[in-house]
């Protein structure tokens, strides 16, 4: 079975039942409701959700979204596990998460971050254009629209505007202290009501951006947040500020 996503009381996930069955794989439901767990179902795909690593999560906002790494495609299946779309054209590269919607797009985490019409599942475009990066984390969406997601291959965060142009990228620094450097790709970030962005690296580290500007150029002797005192009070130009 793979990870489970419920919409009320409905729970979907994918199997694979084919060590027992030949070829059955697809989707799964339950319903779970006054601490009790209905009948399940199946519907054999001859397929299951997957990502390049394992099993995947089904995305339900309304309609059943998710993706096949063998074939590098998304599908929509409505609620009653009937197939309306599968996405155009497929991905040639691994498909790293579940998909993510938002604004009337389906999000595929790829070598690219490529954005699939949810209405009928073709490509509206793609970043970069030339899919140059190695593997990309699922996007975060903020209110005005931007997307902020990461990078194996340059270790970085990546935010861009509506319109795919390129914003900002924050890759840390060495000359911090301490040292701010993604170590490697970044976790899937979280977009707080205040517009700042959190997300961890491989050593352990929590970084929080702020997003609403390009990021302060850091300079050495800083810590994270370039400008603020030792007290992160934002006075460090006024010499006779004391903390309290």
């Amino acid at each position: 079975m793979g990870p489970p996503s419920a919409n009320g009381t409905n729970i979907y996930f994918g199997y694979d039942n084919s060590a027992n069955v030949n070829n059955d794989r697809g989707i799964g439901s339950v319903t779970f409701s006054g601490g009790n767990f209905g009948t399940p179902t199946t519907t054999n795909l001859s397929f299951a959700p997957t990502t390049n690593t394992a099993a995947a999560a089904i995305a339900v906002p309304d309609d059943l979204f998710f993706g096949n790494n063998k074939n590098g495609l998304l599908y929509r299946y409505g609620t009653n596990t009937a197939q309306k779309w599968l996405s155009a054209p497929a991905l040639a590269d691994n498909i790293f998460a579940s998909p993510t919607l938002s604004s009337g797009l389906v999000f595929a985490s790829s070598s690219a971050l490529y954005a699939y019409k949810k209405s009928d599942g073709t490509k509206s475009w793609q970043y970069p254009a030339a899919g140059a990066l190695t593997q990309v984390t699922p996007p975060t969406v903020g209110a005005d629209g931007s997307l902020y997601f990461s990078d194996s291959s340059r270790k970085e965060i990546v935010a861009i505007d509506s319109a795919q142009a390129l914003k900002w990228t924050y890759a840390g620094a060495a000359t911090t202290s301490p040292v701010t450097t993604l170590s490697s790709i970044a976790t899937e970030a979280t977009l707080g009501a205040d517009g700042t962005l959190y997300f961890g690296d491989s050593n352990g580290k929590v970084y929080a951006l702020i997003t609403d500007t390009t990021p302060a150029v850091a300079t050495a002797g800083d810590w994270p947040k370039t400008g603020y005192d030792n007290c992160n009070s934002g006075n460090a130009n006024n010499p006779g500020y004391t903390c309290q």
